[in-house]
């Protein structure tokens, strides 16, 4: 079923990619690439959708505000277009890679498989480990009938044995010990209440022991007992019966037995379960049968039901490109989340710089600049520090486009309404409002109301800086935390061995 899924995913892909090859050659966008081009179109299809009130998926309004905080300008409209279509195109490659890797791990299981087209199961060549193999058992003729459909069971696939030389004395004395070592929690074998401890292996003895039960619906070859086998009361007597092998590397193996009969107590089992349990007990009797051949066949019937098998090999596939899905969503969502991080830097480098820019207007306008020569000192002297190496300063960037502005012809009150607005900071809105006030009435007192905003903006900045520092100091809680524990934890720890000593 997976591989259809996977499948159909790429031939999506594919239809997807078609499509925008010729929406690029429409576009005349041939340098374009295909990803790029579809991840266009789907914005498109996008925008259309959002006419029709479809839910906003890729935060379009929060990206917006955080593009015209960033890059303000004429080309908003296009650079959300490239943001959305760059996300869109980032989430396509990444579930496009997790798809190829799960239907690569699909493929990989199936070459796995054990399991030919005739029914057979494969075993490992001679001297190869014992694996675990799973399989679904189908049986279309018991739906009618009130058994399930389909069930999964496990098998141990043992490899082909090399042949083995007897060990008669250590068989003798581990045939006499076994029954006290199997009883875990009951009191003897007359009294079986829990679980066996049938042991696949018995220290100082050279033997794998495989168990064998006269009743597998009492007692299973795990030593799980079963309380629903009988009803409340009865007791019934099981022989266990240890097949204990010894491995000399020769092409057959010599086995001994132990039979040990043990009296249980078991509850009535569930037909269902009864014969889920005998399918179990086919299976391993058909793989039990004959360990020297290479293959073995599975039971066809159980109890007059046909059964079908099918292997089901270990596949990550559907793990990796669920995983590859969401980690395509959660990459476009951070992606957003850093274009804000990077506008609320902006902000704040806006706002520590409003001292310093209001200083320096006080100090040009003091010595008989315009206010418009005043921002074109401003930025004069930016990007001749830009030329110099300096970092980009956001305030500064803004006093460009006011020079840019006033340069094209754009009037002064337009110029520096735009400038509070793109700020966005009510320190900067305060500022603008003095300077259009001096340029409708002719405001004296322009001087004096810019030393006082100077002023006000030095005191603005040191609470700013105290509430940053403030912020690093919560950032370190965490580690500082991790480090108490830590060394908590070095202190105490050797001190409790001490005192137990």
């Amino acid at each position: 079923m997976q591989i259809y899924v996977y499948g159909a995913v790429i031939v999506l892909y594919l239809l997807l990619m078609l499509l925008a090859a010729r929406s690029r050659r429409r576009a005349a966008e041939e340098k374009q690439g295909l990803f790029d081009a579809a991840a266009a179109m789907l914005y498109r299809l996008y925008e259309k959708g959002r006419r029709h009130r479809m839910p906003d998926l890729l935060q379009q309004e929060q990206v917006r505000r955080d593009l015209a905080a960033l890059h303000p300008g004429p080309d908003l409209k296009k650079r959300e277009e490239q943001c959305h279509a760059g996300r869109l195109k980032l989430l396509l490659c990444v579930i496009l890679a997790g798809d190829l890797l799960a239907a690569a791990s699909y493929a990989a299981a199936g070459l796995e498989a054990r399991m030919d087209r005739s029914g057979n199961v494969v075993r490992e060549e001679v001297g190869g480990e014992d694996v675990q193999m799973s399989l679904t058992a189908r049986f279309p003729e018991a739906e009618e009938d009130g058994f399930p459909g389909k069930e999964r069971y496990s098998v141990t696939l043992h490899a082909v044995r090399l042949a083995e030389e007897e060990t008669d004395r250590l068989a003798d004395a581990l045939s006499r010990e076994l029954p006290s070592m199997i009883l875990s929690q009951n009191r003897d074998t007359r009294h079986v209440c829990g679980p066996l401890s049938l042991i696949a292996a018995a220290e100082g003895y050279p033997f794998s022991i495989a168990w064998e039960s006269s009743s597998y619906a009492l007692i299973d070859s795990d030593g799980t007992v079963n309380a629903r086998a009988l009803a409340q009361g009865q007791q019934e007597e099981v022989t266990l019966t240890a097949v204990m092998t010894y491995d000399d590397g020769t092409a057959v193996g010599r086995r001994y037995t132990a039979q040990i009969p043990v009296m249980v107590i078991p509850a009535p089992a569930a037909p269902e379960d009864a014969f889920k349990r005998e399918v179990g007990q086919a299976l391993e009797a058909s793989e039990q049968e004959d360990l020297t051949g290479a293959a073995f066949a599975l039971p066809q019937k159980v109890r007059g039901v046909t059964v079908d098998w099918t292997e089901n090999p270990p596949d990550s596939g559907t793990g990796i490109f669920v995983t590859a899905v969401l980690a395509g969503i959660l990459t476009a969502l951070v992606s957003a989340a850093r274009l804000h991080e990077k506008m609320l830097a902006r902000e704040r480098q806006i706002r520590l710089a409003y001292p310093e820019i209001v200083s320096k207007m006080v100090l040009y306008l003091g010595a008989g600049v315009s206010v418009r020569g005043c921002f074109e000192q401003l930025g004069e002297s930016y990007q001749a520090l830009r030329r110099r190496g300096g970092q980009p300063n956001g305030a500064y960037e803004e006093i460009l486009m006011v020079c840019r502005e006033l340069g094209s012809g754009v009037s002064e009150g337009e110029a520096y309404s735009h400038f509070g607005r793109r700020c966005r900071s009510r320190q900067y809105t305060r500022f603008c409002t003095l300077l259009l006030q001096n340029l409708r009435k002719g405001n004296r007192s322009l001087l004096s109301a810019l030393q006082a905003e100077a002023d006000a903006a030095v005191m603005e900045r040191r609470n700013t800086a105290r509430e940053i520092s403030e912020e690093a100091e919560t950032k370190l809680l965490f580690p500082m935390g991790m480090m108490l524990t830590i060394t908590m934890v070095i202190i105490i720890i050797p001190a409790y061995y001490t005192f137990g000593m």
